[in-house]
């Protein structure tokens, strides 16, 4: 498999600061809302991205 095969990568970040951690990355870098889900299994998150590009960064936080 080289790099053209490759859809779409997305990095994951645990967090308990997920409101802080997405007005830096919204706000202070400018990346973009993608996706997001409410207590899927008791995590929540956020995909951010920018236009355009399959590159994400996944912000998780879970319930406990």
């Amino acid at each position: 498999m080289n790099a053209a095969d490759v859809a779409a990568v997305r990095f994951a970040r645990p967090t308990d600061r997920l409101d802080d951690l997405l007005r830096f990355y919204e706000q202070g870098l400018g990346l973009q809302r993608v996706d997001s889900f409410e207590d899927h299994a008791g995590y929540s998150g956020v995909m951010l991205g920018l236009p355009g590009e399959e590159v994400h960064l996944e912000l998780t936080t879970h319930a406990d």
